[in-house]
């Protein structure tokens, strides 16, 4: 996926503002896409410019005012386009990267680096149970809350599975072999 079909297909549930839809990034997608605040906004004046999004300011006295984007009709065309393309983009993990040239580095580094991931991944764990809570609360005939609760217990199950990679990994590493 690319930041700009995730920012659209936000965009799809209603108008936004940038911050909206970076809480979307840093609490409902973040265990399989991540996405920098700066990153976001500067999506979302990609998406103004190329007339996938429209944006507006609304004026608020009592509060800073707020530029609310909207989905165009070309960029819903576009997101449905990328939605039912069956061509899966690629993995990118930096951590894996580096556990493939680990051999260039002291294993007691590799260690805690593997360590240190485990504690990141379990920190990880706790948001998407945090956020499978919060799709429990979603009425059970809202049409997205299945796929939702499928992205979550993908989340959980891919963070299991990695904990017990690494933690393997770490005995591997320990024993010499």
């Amino acid at each position: 996926m690319s930041l700009k079909h995730g920012v659209l297909g936000l965009l799809k549930f209603g108008p936004q503002t940038g911050y909206d839809i970076n809480a979307y990034f840093q609490h409902s997608l973040s265990f399989f896409w991540k996405a920098q605040t700066s990153q976001i906004y500067r999506e979302l004046n990609k998406l103004e410019a190329e007339g996938l999004a429209t944006s507006e300011m609304v004026v608020q006295y009592d509060k800073p005012n707020r530029k609310v984007y909207r989905i165009t009709d070309a960029g819903n065309k576009q997101f449905e386009e990328w939605l039912n393309d069956d061509n899966n983009e690629g993995i990118r993990e930096t951590f894996m990267l580096k556990i493939f040239f680990s051999g260039f580095r002291d294993k007691a580094k590799s260690i805690r680096a593997l360590e240190s991931y485990i504690e990141s991944i379990k920190a990880e764990m706790d948001e998407v149970e945090s956020i499978n809570k919060e799709v429990d609360t979603i009425p059970k005939n809202n049409v997205h809350r299945k796929f939702w609760a499928a992205t979550s217990q993908y989340g959980l199950m891919s963070y299991k599975t990695k904990i017990e990679w690494a933690e393997s990994l770490i005995e591997t590493l320990k024993a010499g072999r």
